[in-house]
């Protein structure tokens, strides 16, 4: 939303949507968290993929969780 009305402040902007300036910060948070955990999980995907070129999406699901989560 932000990024579309540059010229209106946020808490004009959060009023609007009724939405509170937490709200849109944490929701704004939480955007940013996510970008980075695919950006984490496709480099570690390409990784596999390259060292690994026939593994099937299966075993690269299990090639790739955690071990504590087996």
């Amino acid at each position: 939303m932000r990024q579309e009305h540059t010229s209106y402040r946020t808490d004009a902007l959060c009023r609007l949507s009724g939405k509170s300036r937490q709200a849109y910060y944490e929701r704004s948070h939480y955007v940013a968290d996510k970008a980075v955990e695919e950006d984490v999980v496709l480099s570690l995907v390409r990784k596999a993929r390259k060292d690994f070129s026939q593994m099937d999406s299966r075993k690269l699901l299990v090639y790739l969780k955690p071990s504590n989560q087996l």
